[in-house]
């Protein structure tokens, strides 16, 4: 019997194991048995020792000793060489790969005590040996060793800085004529870019015609860059002649009969039209014709007028807002018009890309297996600053594709946009045409934005209910950024499910440029959309949010692909002035509507003034009046709901210019009593005013409601600023008021200038007389629209709050003038009235005298 026992182990080169037990004091079994005689060959044995660590086996003296453990740890998993390849300019790229394990035979635990360098660690360009070295409990090591290499690629063409075509007018009969103009210039990020050719020099002479002028453009690694513009040379073309050919080519568009050589021809008098100054600014009309011809240029699908295409875009940039406002295309055609052509240009095999002032647009062919997590688009500032002013031009940045998002240099970027790879893997297609699957390259778009001139929504952004405690502030939107946008153009329906946890990642450097009296209520990132019925474009808050970045960035997430910005809703004025006009209007018009209704009861009531033609003209004036301030009163009520603001919008337009019609009827009427002297009632002047009066302004609201479908769109339920308002409202108001302007100054003549009548008591003759002209005069400014000139006043006025309030006041209380001086100082109606009240008087009288013969005729009957 052994006791205590001890087990160790030997491995041998070959792998096999020997068990030595020592000292066993349990009983040994059959299994466990030495063979004797002993052999090798045998993947285990057992030994076991007597208590002098000896044991003799088959001839062999055997003695035990401590266990030597040579054999190094296995490692497992080594990874090969890493290669990266990064452009010219790019930050130290991070590398990230799968770290090596070890086992050791016997299964003791592994530790590592030397590792170089962490995945996901920042490698400098060149190789970089990276160490690891995995140790057992014996002190056995093994290691493994591979390189991580970064290799510097500049594949970036250098930035052409190119100018415009060039057309020149020449007088007739003229064949040449020498042109000189500043070369284009190229920056590179190897800060080395020269002209390796050019077509011609400053200073040559062209000839009449098209001419086509190269610069290329090349880096020391050998990329190159082209630009290239058109000299023209053509007899001069006045603005009329420019006008009328182009009407004749959207003519020949209109019919479908189109060639080629239109096509190019409409090109390039749309780019001189853009280009010449004062042609669109002085007539608005010519921009709806420009936008027009823009849309079929590219509907044709041509993808050779790119260039064209986009510096006509670049020069519309250039426009006052305002003047593509008075125009009925807006500058949401346009943007359209352009991401067609960027479309079209997609169907060409290469990349195509333009930095112009206003614009900078990159069409490239994206390998989805070149692209890491993501793709991105920068502009990046060029002094690399951090100023928060994004009003400077897209040229004078550096715009950057990056074939990893996470190496964009955030603080140096002033707006960017970042597709994940996911979004890129919904819009791939498989190569049908390839013996083996491939996936095609997908076409993405980007363009950058300089100004959002030619964003001009046709409906809010906000909804009443960003504003409800500020309801009678007055608000605009306005973009404080840059505007950037993606798309993917192969033919894949947009409409497949986006991935669930990816989105379109846009970063902007904001600046609000508030006014000392603006202050925003709201900010929002938004993208541009457009109607499904009417085409047209608008921001749109969906499937958007946004949150600043810690360096005051606002970054953007959006579950779509489109063209963003940073959207904010900006009170203007002075608050406490815009409470005080708001209920001055609304106050004003309640006392106005209950004096209106007065006036209609006495109209009505009183027989002696509703059979004259005066008051019947007078009851409509009222009526109508009363029904624009009763619409007026109860617009509120109507807001958020697009029928009910729609109706409302509908009736305050009508009642509006039933209310100036009724003016201008009193004004003739005027006209013909104290100019013509014609003291009968016209034959059907009232039935002839009520048709007029009442039908036009009818027909005029029922047309603008059914064509301009955004007005009972906006905040308030009227109509808003645009076509519809300009020519369905102030235009006929504006010829209605300067009717009755000239109608009051030919009435205040005649009664200024006729002599006073004689009287035999002169005095109060003379008195009564004035006093009729001041009344007169007074009634003539309110109901002639006195209220309208304060209106445009405040309009051009924008320093002083002094004709709103004039206006406020004068519109809200024409009610009240009209009960005053219609009714109230009227002798007639005081002579009514006084009647009335003697006839009163008269009957209480006779009642009392009744009552009072009654009791004493009881009372004498009491006493007898």
């Amino acid at each position: 019997m052994l006791s205590e026992a001890t087990v160790s182990r030997t491995v041998f080169p070959d792998g096999r194991v020997v068990h030595f037990i020592d000292n066993m004091t349990s009983q040994i079994g059959s299994n466990r048995v030495v063979p004797e005689p002993f052999s090798l060959v045998t993947d285990t044995a057992f030994f076991f020792f007597r208590s002098d660590r000896t044991l003799r086996l088959a001839g062999f003296n055997l003695t035990w000793s401590a266990n030597v453990d040579t054999m190094p740890p296995i490692v497992a998993n080594c990874p090969a060489n890493i290669e990266r390849r990064i452009e010219l300019g790019s930050p130290n790229p991070k590398v990230f790969w799968i770290e090596p394990t070890a086992t050791d035979v016997g299964g003791e635990e592994i530790t590592v005590v030397i590792r170089s360098h962490q995945p996901r660690s920042e490698f400098a360009p060149g190789a970089t040996a990276v160490t690891y070295v995995f140790s057992d409990s014996a002190g056995n090591t093994a290691s493994c060793n591979f390189d991580i290499i970064i290799e510097i690629l500049d594949t970036t063409p250098p930035g052409v800085i190119c100018g415009d075509n060039i057309v020149l007018a020449v007088e007739a009969g003229t064949k040449e004529a020498v042109l000189f103009w500043d070369e284009p210039t190229a920056t590179d990020i190897s800060n080395l870019a020269t002209v390796s050719q050019r077509t011609h020099t400053p200073g040559t002479n062209f000839s009449v015609g098209s001419t086509t002028v190269t610069y290329v453009f090349a880096d020391r690694t050998g990329n190159t860059a082209t630009c290239k513009f058109c000299v023209t040379i053509l007899p001069a073309l006045s603005n009329d002649d420019l006008l009328y050919r182009l009407m004749e080519l959207l003519q020949v568009f209109f019919a479908a009969n189109a060639s080629t050589e239109d096509i190019q021809e409409a090109t390039e008098l749309v780019e001189e039209a853009s280009r010449r100054d004062g042609f669109l600014e002085e007539a608005p009309a010519n921009v709806d014709i420009v936008v027009d011809l823009l849309e079929f240029i590219t509907g044709a699908g041509d993808a050779k007028v790119t260039e064209p295409v986009i510096r006509i875009v670049n020069n519309l940039m250039d426009l006052d807002a305002d003047v593509l406002a008075d125009s009925n295309s807006g500058g949401g055609r346009v943007v359209a018009a352009l991401e067609e052509q960027i479309s079209n240009v997609q169907t060409r095999k290469g990349n195509f890309s333009a930095s112009l002032e206003n614009l900078n647009v990159a069409a490239v062919k994206i390998d989805r297996n070149n692209i890491v997590s993501s793709v991105s688009f920068a502009n990046l500032m060029p002094s690399y600053s951090t100023s928060s002013d994004n009003s400077s031009t897209v040229v004078e940045a550096i715009t950057r594709l990056y074939a990893d998002g996470d190496d964009v240099p955030v603080n140096q970027t002033a707006v960017a946009i970042t597709i994940p790879a996911e979004v890129l893997d919904l819009f791939t297609r498989e190569d049908a045409e390839a013996e083996e699957p491939k996936a095609l390259p997908v076409p993405v778009s980007f363009v950058i934005y300089g100004n959002p001139v030619l964003f001009t929504p046709s409906r809010p952004t906000f909804n009443q209910s960003h504003a409800d405690e500020h309801a009678y502030a007055t608000f605009e939107e306005r973009i404080i950024s840059q505007v950037i946008g993606g798309a993917i153009s192969n033919g894949v329906e947009s409409s497949l499910e986006w991935p669930l946890n990816s989105s379109v990642i846009t970063k902007f450097i904001t600046n609000a440029a508030l006014a000392e009296d603006e202050v925003v209520e709201v900010q929002q990132c938004v993208h541009w959309s457009y109607d499904d019925n009417t085409k047209e474009g608008y921001w749109s808050m969906e499937g958007c949010t946004s949150s600043p970045d810690d360096q005051g960035r606002i970054v953007c997430s959006c579950k779509r692909l489109a063209s963003f910005a940073i959207l904010v809703r900006v009170r203007k004025g002075s608050f406490k002035d815009q409470v005080a006009l708001y209920f001055i209007t609304l106050i004003g018009s309640a006392i106005s509507s209950i004096c209106l209704c007065m006036c209609l009861i006495t109209f009505v009531s009183v027989r002696s003034y509703r059979t004259k033609q005066p008051t019947r003209i007078h009851f409509n004036l009222c009526l109508s009046l009363l029904g624009f301030y009763l619409a007026f009163l109860l617009s509120p009520l109507a807001t958020g709901n697009v029928i009910r603001c729609s109706v409302a919008s509908a009736f305050i337009h009508f009642f509006c210019l039933a209310t100036v019609a009724w003016m201008t009827a009193e004004a003739v009427n005027m006209y013909f009593l104290f100019v013509q002297m014609k003291r009968t009632a016209i034959i059907h002047f009232v039935p002839v005013s009520c048709l007029l009066a009442y039908g036009l302004p009818a027909i005029c609201a029922v047309t603008v409601a059914v064509l301009d479908r955004n007005s009972n769109l906006q905040d308030y339920c009227f109509l808003h600023p645009g076509p519809a308002l300009y020519f369905g409202f102030l235009t006929e108001v504006a010829v209605m008021l300067v009717v009755n302007l000239v109608i009051f100054a030919l009435i205040s003549r005649k009664a200024l200038c006729r002599p006073l009548m004689a009287s035999k008591v002169r005095e109060n003759a003379r008195r009564n007389e004035i006093l009729r002209r001041v009344r007169h005069g007074v009634l003539f400014w309110f109901i002639l629209g006195l209220s309208w000139i304060f209106g445009a006043l405040a309009i051009l006025d924008t320093n002083t709050l002094i004709f709103d309030y004039l206006y406020s006041i004068c519109i809200s209380l024409q009610g009240l003038v009209m009960f005053l001086l219609l009714c109230v100082a009227n002798p007639e109606f005081r002579k009514v009235f006084a009647d009335q009240m003697q006839r009163v008087n008269t009957t209480r009288s006779l009642s009392t005298g009744a009552d009072s013969s009654q009791s004493q005729l009881q009372l004498a009957t009491l006493r007898s």
